[in-house]
């Protein structure tokens, strides 16, 4: 199960000195308090910038109902230079947000698009997971490059929503692993068309750490590889086996790769906010508006060098490039 994780900054907050309704925060609350119900229970935090007390502006906060709310105090600077007052605020609004973040919910993914909350002006959205299986989550943390092993439980609670994955039946189960061995495959691979870091996949390190049985990938190699005589595979020794074993692998999540893709990108609403969820998890930024970010990112209008994120965006649009196997 997912819920959202909401950050929403506010300047200069008269509502809150003159004690009156800010329309917009009720509608969040009344959509976090539907969403409850419903057995999820999403997060928000409020980043309150001006002359403020602390205390009231918490109990004003909490008057509007949200299950799960935090609220943080900036004091705007009493600069007559408001550039630099304007800048060193900008500052403290990316530190609060990137402690608390990293702090309470470091598995969190941005997201742009949340449909129940759609009339709400946010800074940030980001989704995590409810709950997850430690020892999935910790075996698949392995797995991931870096920049992702916080986030595994995320990862894998997409994959249940994205492909509707429900635990029991031990050919649907495996069909889940081999989504994870493909996600994690095409996140290594983003790695490297970003520039972040190589492509660091490796097959055989996820049959182990996902427990992927010989068995089935026998019953794949069949399939994949049907010119094979079986003498070949009982001849084989060990090291023969594990490198079969890493081709067949490899040749499933080369082929799920496409489907990964389209669901991801069908997931969080398109290739645009697909992109800037993986590049931010690289490289997080929260000194202005997530929308506003990515936009300076994407848009040809606004983007100084193209260059920056070609081989990113190429990987993101055709699901795989050249650049994703270095």
């Amino acid at each position: 199960m997912l819920r959202q994780v909401f950050i929403s900054v506010i300047f200069n907050p008269r509502f809150l000195i003159e004690n009156q309704i800010d329309e917009s925060i009720l509608r969040a609350a009344h959509c976090a308090i539907i969403r409850q119900q419903k057995d999820i229970t999403d997060v928000f935090l409020f980043v309150l910038c001006g002359q403020l007390n602390v205390d009231e502006a918490r109990i004003a906060i909490a008057k509007y109902g949200f299950p799960d709310v935090s609220v943080v105090v900036l004091e705007t600077l009493d600069e007559n230079n408001e550039e630099i007052a304007e800048y060193f605020l900008k500052e403290n609004i990316e530190l609060e947000i990137f402690r608390w973040v990293q702090k309470y919910h470091p598995g969190a993914i941005t997201n742009l698009f949340y449909e129940e909350y759609e009339s709400v002006d946010m800074w940030w959205a980001g989704i995590e997971a409810v709950e997850d299986s430690a020892s999935l989550t910790m075996r698949y943390s392995h797995t991931l490059p870096s920049t992702h092993t916080s986030k595994a439980s995320t990862w894998l609670a997409i994959l249940a929503d994205i492909f509707e994955h429900e635990e029991g039946c031990w050919t649907v189960d495996l069909q889940f692993t081999l989504n994870a061995a493909a996600l994690c495959e095409w996140l290594h691979g983003f790695e490297a068309a970003s520039g972040n870091n190589y492509n660091n996949f490796e097959a055989d390190l996820i049959c182990s750490e996902l427990e992927i049985e010989d068995l089935y990938l026998g019953f794949l190699a069949g399939q994949y590889f049907p010119n094979v005589h079986l003498k070949i595979l009982n001849d084989a020794d060990a090291e023969d086996l594990r490198g079969m074993r890493e081709n067949v692998l490899k040749q499933i999540v080369e082929r799920k790769r496409s489907g990964i893709r389209d669901n991801l990108s069908g997931f969080f609403g398109g290739d645009t906010a697909l992109f800037w969820a993986l590049h931010t998890s690289i490289w997080p930024k929260f000194d202005e508006p997530s929308a506003e970010s990515c936009n300076a990112l994407v848009n040809p209008s606004c983007l100084e060098d193209v260059g920056e994120i070609f081989w990113a965006w190429q990987f993101i649009t055709n699901g795989w490039t050249d650049s994703a196997d270095g």
